[in-house]
Parts: structure tokens; sequence; C-alpha cells
């Protein structure tokens, strides 16, 4: 991704193309771990809100990103816009550094963490 604002001429399609199979991986990586944690932890009861929440947050901001990355390209132009994209999405992992979810090592710690988080509201 970060190779897409350096690309010109013949790169630019096989660069665009190699950038669309890494996040296609990614996405299935995420959607395997991430949604089967999410599941785990969460009460039967709670999993339509849950996926619903979830849903609208990562979904949602789509639009808002659309519109912001149609300001950027037309006031900086484009190869800048692209390479704040693709810098901020390689910085995308950085709010996983300080996030509770390396201190769960098993369901039952999570169960743990989610049922003090309920008592505690």
């Amino acid at each position: 991704l970060l190779l897409i604002p350096l690309a010109s001429g013949d790169l630019a399609i096989p660069l665009l193309v190699a950038s669309g199979l890494g996040f296609g991986f990614c996405v299935v990586v995420y959607n395997v771990t991430g949604i089967s944690l999410m599941q785990a932890i969460t009460p039967d009861r709670m999993l339509g809100r849950m996926n619903a929440s979830r849903r609208f947050i990562v979904w949602g901001v789509i639009p808002l990103g659309m519109l912001l990355g149609g300001v950027l390209g037309s006031n900086l132009g484009l190869r800048e816009t692209l390479w704040i994209g693709a810098i901020g999405n390689s910085l995308a992992f950085v709010p996983l550094l300080v996030s509770p979810i390396w201190s769960i090592k098993t369901i039952a710690d999570a169960e743990d963490a989610l049922s003090e988080t309920v008592t505690d509201a």
C-alpha cells in the first residue's frame, strides 16, 4: 500500500492489484480472528446488538473516509492524498498496542473481564 503513491506508468496497475490482494487477505484474517473473539466473549443474548454495533462503526465511517479523501484529493492533489491514506492505513494497528486485548489469554479471562465490566456498569 505504501508503494502505490510512488507508482506511475506500467507499475501502477500491478501495485494496485497486489495492494487489493493484500487487503483482501487482511480482511479474511480479521474476520476469522476478530469476529471469533467477539462472538466468544459476547453473551448469546447480546450477539445481535454487538454485531449490529460493530457493523455500524466499521461500515458507517466509510462515507466519511470517502468524503475526506475527495476533499484532500481536491485540495492537496491525488498523490499526496494517496500518501496520507497509505500512512494512515499503515498505522491502523497502533490503537491495538494500548488495547486490553493483550491481557486476554483464554476465553475465561475474557468472560471474567466482561462480567466485571457489566457488573460495574
